[in-house]
């Protein structure tokens, strides 16, 4: 369900680590000594992320609607949009002790319908590069929708509520602090 985005990566930024296993598999074949990178260079290494794809959904203002989140690797891949604004959870990075298995991922409201577009993106280095140029899609109503109703306004009577959702969820967090 939802917008399904195809795309083609023809090659992806390397890693310090991995541009340094090339240079000594080259030093390797030719029989000489690999001489040791050093410590600082190994740290570095170590704490390096490695890129990362991002597809940025944008409304038919230029307005962003969704990161969504994309596989790094050379050659064709899909993921796709679920149609829905972020989740308007407040950030938490406690991990609870246990998880029911009937809870899932949080979610946002679901989008109007009309003309989006979509850009990819990779990240690397903490540079944000796009890649290509935007391409336009359209998301249309459901069927079984009555007739007569009015998208728009339920897309944004959703955001209203899901950023109040949000505000009290943090002051309730704080007056907990």
């Amino acid at each position: 369900f939802g917008a399904v985005f195809t795309y083609y990566l023809k090659a992806i930024p390397k890693t310090g680590k991995a541009t340094r296993r090339e240079a000594e598999k080259s030093l390797r074949k030719a029989n000489t000594d690999v001489p040791f990178p050093g410590w600082d260079q190994l740290r570095q290494e170590s704490v390096e992320s490695g890129p990362k794809v991002l597809l940025l959904v944008r409304d038919e203002k230029g307005d962003p609607v969704r990161w969504i989140d994309g596989i790094a690797e050379k050659g064709l891949h899909r993921t796709s949009w679920d149609l829905r604004y972020a989740a308007p959870d407040p950030i938490d990075f406690r991990k609870p002790d246990f998880t029911p298995p009937w809870v899932g991922e949080p979610q946002g409201p679901l989008a109007a319908p009309g003309t989006y577009s979509v850009t990819l993106y990779v990240l690397h280095e903490g540079v944000l590069e796009a890649q290509g140029t935007p391409r336009e899609f359209r998301v249309r109503p459901v069927d079984t929708a009555p007739a007569g109703t009015d998208f728009a306004a339920v897309a944004e009577f959703q955001q209203t509520t899901s950023e109040l959702s949000r505000q009290i969820s943090g002051a309730r967090r704080q007056l907990g602090e």
